[in-house]
């Protein structure tokens, strides 16, 4: 993540954009792990739905879900790995 421009520091500034670019960032982290975490959510649910209600659900089935929760639960790290980096390649740009 870069800030533009005019949302940097010039040389020798204190970083007084810390808050701007804390606020993008935490806005852009809600946005990025919200369709992962609904995916999450609504496969888990149906599985514990069926589950409680006795239902039978095919092992195909169960796998498919299962593999989607595994696939966006790693999604949701790899977005949280990827905003750490740019939040301290930020945070360093800002104090040099």
């Amino acid at each position: 993540m870069n800030l533009s421009t005019n949302e940097q520091n010039t040389a020798g500034e204190p970083c007084v954009n810390q808050q701007l670019l804390l606020r993008k960032l935490t806005s852009s982290l809600v946005h990025e792990m919200s369709n992962p975490l609904t995916a999450i959510l609504g496969f888990s649910d149906a599985i514990i739905d069926r589950l409680r209600n006795n239902e039978d659900i095919a092992q195909e089935e169960l796998m498919e879900y299962m593999q989607i929760i595994s696939q966006e639960t790693f999604r949701c790290r790899s977005i949280m790995e990827n905003f750490s980096k740019a939040l301290r390649k930020e945070i360093t740009a800002c104090h040099e």
